[in-house]
């Protein structure tokens, strides 16, 4: 999985700093972009290839679209389209070929 956090992180600083805080209010800094790194590059996980198959942690919807994933059960999907794939409280505020950021709120 080394690969797949490198590739998250990859995605995540395609964004310079100064993106970040334009789109979360300053909220969003350097710094808390390296502790998000660091914790990605950290983490302890292991792949469960059968979780798909079996529902696990997927919703209802996710459920019945489990068969449209590859044979080691990672999804095929790229990107989905956010009009259609969230609901009204999701809002993308920047995308990119390489990362989707999206604003959720409590209405």
């Amino acid at each position: 999985l080394d690969v797949v956090k490198a590739g998250v992180n990859s995605r995540i600083n395609s964004m310079n700093t100064s993106e970040w805080e334009s789109i979360g209010n300053s909220i969003i800094t350097g710094s808390l972009i390296s502790t998000i790194n660091a914790y990605i590059t950290d983490m302890d996980c292991e792949r469960d290839a059968t979780m798909v198959a079996r529902c696990q942690g997927l919703s209802d919807v996710g459920c019945k679209f489990k068969d449209f994933a590859s044979d080691d059960s990672t999804v095929i999907f790229n990107k989905t389209d956010g009009a259609v794939a969230s609901p009204p409280n999701h809002k993308v505020v920047y995308e990119t070929d390489d990362i989707r950021v999206i604003d959720v709120y409590c209405p």
